[in-house]
């Protein structure tokens, strides 16, 4: 009976995680909505990426919640991709709405510069968080609510 309920616990659970072959990242700059620069380097214990709004409103979301304003002070880098958004929306509707939000995000304007990072990503809609030890992958999981990704970040990155 506990197996079972186990096994019920784990598949309803919102998250998800990936077991990844051994990958190294390089040293990054990403240039936030007030363009200043963040480093993705052998400091960075946890890449947090979002691919499309839903995922950006779910970190978006989480971090006012939480009062995360530097992800910096926790080993923490958060990165959106925001290539595939039309120039003139992002110059005047989706920078200008970013600039208030009270924690930096990584921007990745160029198409393909997610890409080219090879990280293990899932559906766009989720929140990927991508834990790192001197920017080799460690693992990776993944997140479709704020709740469940509020819980990971109070017990395993906030600590």
């Amino acid at each position: 009976m506990k197996k079972i309920l186990l096994v019920l616990f784990i598949t309803i659970l919102p998250i998800s995680t990936s077991v990844v072959q051994a990958q190294s990242l390089e040293l990054m700059t990403f240039k936030d909505q007030w363009d200043q620069n963040h480093e993705l380097d052998r400091k960075t214990n946890w890449l947090v990426v979002s691919q499309a709004m839903e995922s950006g409103d779910i970190v978006k979301d989480a971090f006012n919640s939480l009062s995360i304003k530097k992800p910096g002070d926790y080993g923490m880098i958060y990165i959106a991709d925001i290539s595939a958004m039309p120039s003139l929306i992002s110059k005047f509707f989706a920078l200008p709405k970013m600039r208030d939000y009270i924690f930096p995000i990584g921007l990745i304007r160029e198409e393909g510069e997610l890409a080219k990072m090879k990280l293990p990503l899932e559906a766009p809609e989720k929140v990927a968080v991508i834990a790192l030890n001197k920017l080799n992958i460690d693992g990776a999981m993944y997140f479709s609510d704020q709740a469940t990704f509020e819980t990971f970040l109070k017990s395993e990155v906030l600590k």
